[in-house]
């Protein structure tokens, strides 16, 4: 499972979850792939993401967030910090992960 995010052309090229390993790719032609458990969701009331769906995976929670300008983005979470639907927080590259561009098809 993973998430496809468009990515601006700045150098260096980003997401809303920050920098993205695309030196060189036209970001028309492929997207940010950043899987749930390379995300973290910091609940706060002033975040940018709202959980819209959650799902128990035995071990954690797999997360579905939507932010502010309507892109979902998958989270995992610890069994031990099950998130809440309706749950404001913040999306962040959880630390030592990142995001890959992979081209998108036709």
């Amino acid at each position: 499972e993973a998430t496809f995010l468009r990515f601006d052309a700045s150098t260096p090229p980003r997401t809303g979850l920050g920098p993205v390993d695309a030196a060189g790719v036209d970001p028309d032609v492929a997207r940010a792939m950043v899987r749930p458990d390379d995300v973290s969701f910091s609940p706060t009331d002033a975040g940018h993401a709202e959980v819209v769906a959650v799902e128990y995976h035995g071990s954690g929670w797999l997360g579905t967030a939507r932010t502010l300008d309507g892109t979902e983005v998958l989270f995992a979470s610890s069994h031990l910090d099950p998130p809440t639907i309706g749950q404001r927080g913040r999306l962040d590259l959880a630390d030592g992960h990142r995001q890959v561009a992979v081209p998108v098809g036709p």
